[in-house]
């Protein structure tokens, strides 16, 4: 059986690096002795931006503002006595990585919870272990998100431990040599691993140097050790500001506490942070297909194509033509050609991706050697298929059915409600998005989808990677 699910780690290097994906760091925390809670005489309400109603929930989304004006999303939920807070930092991702210091910002996502303040690393984890408190740190290419999740009663103490490790890290001397290791190790470990080795190659190959995006793992590995406590320090002094800070939170608490508290937490960062002044993705080698030579029982297949930027006219009809075209995986077309009318593969899918700076259409796969340049002409006729002769009604209806009737498990947890709302806040997507999402997808006819797959699929664009044994013995670019 082909080890198709371990794919994503191939896919998300795309965007997290081949060394961050493998090396990337959220805990869930524990700790130690009280932190005090500031005292404040007077509790000013939050002011109501607006508000939207979630259909088919009764959930309420609220964009509010403290009473120093920090701007949050924030979903009461009394049914259980949990809260969960989501803070991420615009433009202060890996892409923000000072030259000559790769791996910095994945180095400062696994290191803000082996201490600060007066506890040592492991005092700092008992603490969270005492007070309940769930703690997640990571870094995408674009941002960077601390989530901490806790019972209500401990929701003071969550927010002075955040406030704690940004503005008093250790970055205690064992500690980062410990957290350097790790990441070096993983890294190593990465650089014979063929879905780390097809991610990387494929962000290598397509986009133009120079661009931040491009992370090689041998870079990380030969530069990470170069960091010092004195650069994170002066990264989160940089990067980490009000005027790029987001916020969304879920659970039992009142708005009013939720404004004290981020108040408390962040009213004495620095106004604004360094300017992030990157341009866009210019992709290259699109069309040609990569071959890289490695001792595999089967062949690990990613293939690539520009996609549409999320604020696209387009984009929700871009969307739903992906869920059809391998979005869904089964029952879509691409896991209908390749596996189970021709068997070549155990799974076929695709997925829309967008970031700061590109947007693309992604698929993987793994096949035996023998199958490869079947499995590829495949892919490349659904490419074709669906660009000139487009999606049925009959998929069109299934796949709205599917995507607007599973929208309401998305707000099943509060974990997955902040996510939501923090990715919403971040593609800069207003509130009442939440309210009409269901809508717009269910006004998409088959004319719109049809027309957005003229536009935007392009077989002659598709840009593949293969890693296995094939007839190349060295690496080697074959244009189509």
């Amino acid at each position: 059986m082909i080890k198709y699910f371990t794919l994503f780690i191939a896919m998300l290097s795309l965007t997290l690096g081949a060394a961050d994906c493998l090396a990337a760091k959220s805990k869930l925390k524990k700790k130690v002795p009280a932190v005090p809670v500031a005292k404040v005489k007077v509790v000013k309400p939050p002011v109501i931006v607006e508000e939207a109603k979630i259909a088919p929930t009764n959930i309420n989304v609220k964009e509010l503002k403290s009473p120093e004006g920090f701007k949050f999303w924030f979903v009461q939920n009394n049914d259980i006595p949990v809260v969960t807070v989501t803070i991420s930092f615009q433009n202060s991702g890996k892409k923000s990585s000072p030259k000559g210091l790769s791996g910095l910002v994945t180095l400062l996502a696994s290191t803000l919870d082996e201490g600060a303040g007066d506890y040592n690393s492991q005092q700092f984890k008992k603490i969270l272990l005492e007070k309940n408190i769930q703690l997640f740190i990571d870094a995408s290419q674009d941002d960077f998100t601390i989530t901490f999740r806790t019972v209500k009663e401990r929701a003071a103490d969550a927010f002075n431990l955040i406030k704690l490790i940004l503005t008093q890290p250790r970055f205690d001397s064992e500690q980062l040599q410990t957290v350097k290791d790790q990441i070096i190790s993983a890294a190593s470990q990465s650089l014979h691993d063929e879905n780390s080795i097809a991610g990387e190659a494929l962000t290598v190959h397509l986009i133009a140097a120079p661009h931040p995006y491009i992370k090689k793992t041998k870079e990380v590995i030969e530069e990470i050790v170069k960091v010092e406590a004195t650069h994170l320090r002066e990264y989160l002094k940089d990067y980490f500001a009000k005027d790029n800070i987001v916020i969304s939170a879920a659970g039992k608490i009142s708005a009013a506490e939720l404004g004290k508290y981020i108040d408390q937490t962040f009213s004495n960062f620095p106004e604004k942070s360094k300017s992030c002044d990157i341009k866009d993705v210019v992709f290259q080698n699109l069309g040609s297909t990569k071959e890289i030579s490695l001792d595999i029982p089967q062949s690990v297949i990613l293939f690539l194509q520009p996609g549409v930027k999320r604020d696209d006219p387009d984009f929700y009809a871009a969307y739903m033509l992906n869920v059809i075209l391998g979005g869904n995986q089964l029952g879509s077309r691409l896991f209908d050609e390749v596996r189970e009318k021709r068997g070549l593969v155990y799974g076929c899918s695709s997925d829309l991706v967008w970031s700061d700076h590109m947007s693309y259409i992604i698929g993987g796969t793994a096949t035996n050697t023998e199958s490869v340049d079947e499995t590829i002409k495949v892919i490349r006729e659904v490419w074709d298929h669906l660009a000139s002769k487009g999606v049925t009604t009959k998929e069109l209806t299934l796949y709205k059915r599917y995507l607007t009737g599973s929208y309401a498990l998305r707000f099943s947890s509060t974990l997955g409600i902040v996510s939501l709302l923090t990715h919403l806040q971040l593609d800069k997507i207003p509130v009442d998005f939440i309210n009409k999402r269901n809508e717009i997808l269910d006004k998409l006819t088959v004319e719109d989808i049809n027309r957005v797959a003229k536009k935007i699929l392009h077989s002659e664009q598709l840009a593949f990677v293969v890693v296995g044994r094939g007839k190349v013995l060295k690496e080697a670019e074959k244009h189509q």
